[in-house]
């Protein structure tokens, strides 16, 4: 997977998928699959559209884990612009220009719900009409519901995790929620490996409590449990490995915590 700005040129044919993403969630899912289809069928590679910022709070993963996501979604281009007052104060007209002008569109994926945009002027309907008039395939797609017909979002996902439901979260997802890091210390103990992490600020508070998790650093995956502390303010993960026969775990070792469910 490639990750280029928006304010770059691509040559290559894409198909791109427009939203928030945030967490990329069955509803999210849903836009890209229909991106992919399309993309299949044409012979062209499947794009993403996000933002990136350093600042971000309460989201519900980083760019780092955002990016891995994409990668494991089979996404061949990652487009990303940072979230800037001058980005965000782009018109409608000025927004799609951008991406035509940049980029070889053949195909625009979008849920029912997008609006884009300054203070959201444009939304799917406008942007369906763009498409039709500059030689794009729009791709509508309908709202992907939940349980009692209810909307699936990024918000409704985070209260989960706030109250420690991951399971629920997780189903949401359709993928167990995780945090990609680096090991801040390991130490070898009768139990396997006491190993501490970091948990980004920029993240959703998970409920502290331990969890059930899996897993992986480096080749090696096992299940495991992770406890949530706060040590002067910062919040640290603190998981408990049996590492096979002959390995090591060492600090800066990236560690990929997937959580599955609160103990």
């Amino acid at each position: 997977m490639k990750i280029v700005s928006v304010f770059d040129n691509l040559s290559e044919e894409i198909v791109l998928c427009l939203g928030r993403f945030d967490g990329l969630h069955l509803g999210h899912k849903k836009v890209l699959a229909e991106a992919r289809s399309y993309a299949i069928e044409n012979d062209a590679n499947l794009a993403v559209f996000t933002f990136r910022t350093d600042k971000a709070q309460n989201s519900l993963y980083n760019f780092e884990e955002f990016c891995l996501l994409c990668q494991n979604s089979g996404v061949d281009f990652l487009i990303f612009a940072d979230e800037t007052p001058d980005f965000f104060a782009l018109s409608k007209e000025d927004f799609t220009s951008m991406l035509t002008a940049n980029f070889n569109v053949s195909a625009l994926s979008f849920g029912a719900d997008y609006t884009y945009g300054l203070q959201k002027s444009g939304n799917a309907q406008t942007l369906a009409r763009f498409c039709l008039s500059n030689g794009i395939k729009p791709l509508l797609v309908p709202l992907f519901l939940g349980d009692n017909d209810q909307k699936i979002s990024s918000s409704s996902i985070k209260t989960l995790l706030m109250e420690g439901d991951v399971t629920k979260a997780n189903a949401l997802l359709g993928h167990e929620y995780f945090c990609l890091s680096k090991v801040s210390s390991a130490v070898e103990s009768k139990s396997g490996y006491i190993i501490v992490s970091d948990y980004a600020d920029e993240k959703t508070k998970l409920l502290s409590g331990e969890y059930e998790v899996s897993v992986e650093i480096g080749k090696n995956k096992f299940t495991a449990v992770t406890q949530t502390v706060s040590v002067g303010g910062v919040r640290l993960l603190r998981t408990v490995v049996n590492p096979p026969q002959n390995s090591t775990v060492g600090c800066g070792d990236e560690i990929l915590i997937k959580f599955i469910k609160r103990l």
